[in-house]
């Protein structure tokens, strides 16, 4: 419930949104294809719209439907140090 939040610094709000990929690592993959691959599995959950995860595990990425938990406080609060 992501997008029911919003993060507030200070007086202004700003609602929130995220775009997550999950991925499968190969043993045979390298460090840079590792991160080449989540990126693009990111891309395209941002691409589906807002508040989506995609999961990779070698073929093509796929929506991931979450299941849905109770918000008990839809603000966060950020305070300079």
């Amino acid at each position: 419930m992501i997008e029911a939040s919003s993060c507030r610094f200070g007086a202004e709000s700003m609602p929130m949104t995220a775009s997550c990929a999950v991925i499968e690592v190969s043993k045979s993959e390298t460090p840079d294809q590792l991160l080449e691959r989540l990126s693009q599995v990111v891309s395209e959950a941002k691409k589906a719209g807002r508040n989506l995860t995609f999961c990779d595990s070698g073929g093509d990425p796929a929506g991931v439907q979450l299941p849905q938990f109770e918000v008990l406080s839809k603000d966060l609060l950020l305070q300079a140090p």
